[in-house]
């Protein structure tokens, strides 16, 4: 009994031509128009560059050797190779820094003092270097003065440190930041199975919909026809996303990562989510379906938006200011899905952002079933 509903409501759902312009058409159309957007800038790698910087010694210069050390040590060629640096006189040092030619410059002497033009990040790494380097070297004079016999395990402290600081890599050396606007979009592929939910939830009230109508006066459980239907709508959604993905990386030629199977994995949950939304908000009170609809697309973008469709940044702005928005917001865990496989070395980020959709969709189910039990109609 419940394949046969499962087969006739995927009939259904196929044509409906509303639902599949919205799940299967318009993700096709806006990435196309992202992808010609953005031109050559899908083509540039977001590769670490040495930040250009230049040392001026003084002759109150002391104790800069340990600096001048952790300088070479930090500009030697190669991958890892994070400062460009040159020796040279303080009036040369300001001449570049005003022409743009480096980003700042180090005095040596009483103490270590960084000139910049403006702030941005190279200025930051420039900062950090200079203040990693006197915190370390003060714990050091302070622990040989004070507490000699601790200097071995101070040393251990540091090399840990350095360990941990090593094993925050980047899985993808040449990582596109313009990328993550497809991230959010294929969220949104996710999202807009809010549609096939919505459509659920009217097909299982009948005071909106004339096959709930039908359906009230059968015989068929309607338990197990709406989960036949939530069913189809997570398959057809599906495979929405499927199409997505397949375009963008077969016709558009976008690198969206080599975890192929776990990419897939995160948006079968994704869109389980989705579903799961839509089911909830065509479940919620006795509003017209014109309403609910209007609301579905709403809290669609509304989540589309804060997860950086629109803005690329926007989730940053978020996590620096309201953080657990994001892990609560369904289209910046499901693009955190993506975007972890394709940074981080570990599925750390990734699984614990499966979980929480995990729970979204379990507490919206739950919602869903609680309200349309409870719904009874005098006469249809």
């Amino acid at each position: 009994m419940f394949w046969h509903l499962y087969k006739y409501h995927f009939k259904a759902s196929i044509r409906n031509k509303s639902a599949i312009f919205w799940s299967f058409a318009f993700p096709l159309i806006l990435a196309t128009l992202f992808y010609f957007g953005f031109g050559n800038l899908l083509n540039d790698s977001e590769e670490l560059k040495p930040v250009p910087a230049a040392i001026v010694e003084t002759k109150a210069a002391k104790d800069a050797e340990g600096f001048k050390q952790t300088v070479a040590e930090l500009s030697k060629k190669g991958e890892d190779q994070l400062l460009k640096v040159k020796y040279t006189s303080l009036k040369k040092a300001e001449k570049l820094l005003q022409d743009g030619k480096i980003d700042g410059f180090y005095t040596l002497g009483d103490n270590i003092r960084l000139t910049v033009k403006e702030n941005g990040i190279n200025q930051t790494i420039l900062k950090e270097v200079s203040d990693q380097y006197i915190q370390m070297n003060h714990m050091v004079q302070q622990t040989i003065k004070e507490h000699p016999e601790g200097m071995e395990k101070l040393v251990k402290a540091i090399s840990q440190n350095m360990v941990e600081n090593q094993q925050i890599s980047l899985g993808n050396e040449d990582a596109n930041m313009m990328v993550q606007y497809f991230y959010a979009l294929l969220a949104m592929v996710c999202l807009y199975g809010g549609f096939l939910g919505l459509q659920s939830a009217l097909h299982a009230q009948a005071n909106l919909s004339d096959i709930a109508a039908r359906k009230a006066v059968s015989p068929a459980d309607k338990l197990k026809s709406t989960a036949a239907d939530f069913l189809v709508g997570v398959t057809v959604q599906f495979l929405a996303f499927l199409v997505a993905i397949g375009y963008m990386r077969l016709v558009l030629k976008i690198d969206l990562g080599s975890q192929a199977g776990f990419i897939l994995l995160a948006g079968f949950i994704g869109c389980f989510t989705g579903v799961s939304i839509g089911l909830f908000i065509g479940s919620i009170g006795r509003m017209s379906r014109d309403t609910k609809s209007g609301l579905n697309i709403a809290i669609s973008m509304f989540f589309c938006f804060f997860s950086g469709l629109m803005i690329g940044n926007m989730k940053d702005i978020v996590e620096k200011h309201v953080p657990l928005f994001n892990r609560i917001n369904p289209a910046a865990l499901i693009t955190d899905c993506f975007y972890s496989l394709n940074i981080y070395d570990d599925l750390s980020v990734y699984l614990r952002s499966c979980i929480s959709l995990i729970i979204i969709s379990v507490l919206f189910c739950l919602g869903s079933f609680f309200m349309m039990r409870r719904k009874k109609y005098a006469s249809i």
